[in-house]
């Protein structure tokens, strides 16, 4: 369930700025039990993953392609809840008509309950530029949730994109 959670926290972050991703391939990944209390969790997974894709700066009109890698934290508590938190940790990228070099900031909240018909995911996206160019700030909330007919839906609860440089 969780590897579902993170395809869709990376497809909403593609959403909000473009195009989907391509699908991420895990690279790096350990495992670690952590001691149990109410709160601490039971386990966790931190990996290291793949990213091409494509994202839009609203501040410059433009498809930036995207390249580099991610952190992934999962934590497994003993509620059968899991927690994912997504920290991009090398995502570069170049303005398709300006040419001009981005770094890509992102980070990503979601905690998944047992039955997850209501969840939401917290996104910070930053696409920053060199220089006095102005650069692209996204925050958004989304809502994941199970429809009537079973099916993952989204639903954008807050978005918030400026442009400032």
């Amino acid at each position: 369930m969780h590897r579902q959670a993170l395809a869709m926290m990376l497809g909403v972050a593609a959403t909000a700025c473009g195009q989907a991703p391509t699908e991420p391939m895990p690279n790096v990944a350990s495992s670690q039990a952590v001691a149990s209390s109410s709160n601490a969790p039971v386990g966790k997974i931190n990996e290291s993953i793949s990213i091409t894709a494509q994202a839009f700066s609203s501040c410059h009109n433009e498809l930036i392609d995207v390249a580099g890698r991610a952190h992934i934290v999962e934590s497994f508590f003993a509620d059968g809840s899991v927690s994912v938190h997504l920290n991009s940790a090398d995502l570069t990228g170049t303005g398709e008509s300006s040419g001009l070099t981005y770094n890509m900031i992102e980070t990503a909240r979601e905690k998944l309950t047992v039955e997850p018909t209501n969840e939401l995911i917290t996104i910070h996206y930053r696409a920053i530029t060199a220089g006095s160019q102005q650069n692209d700030l996204l925050n958004m909330t989304v809502r994941i949730f199970a429809d009537g007919d079973g099916g993952i839906r989204q639903e954008i609860l807050e978005q918030r994109s400026t442009c400032v440089g």
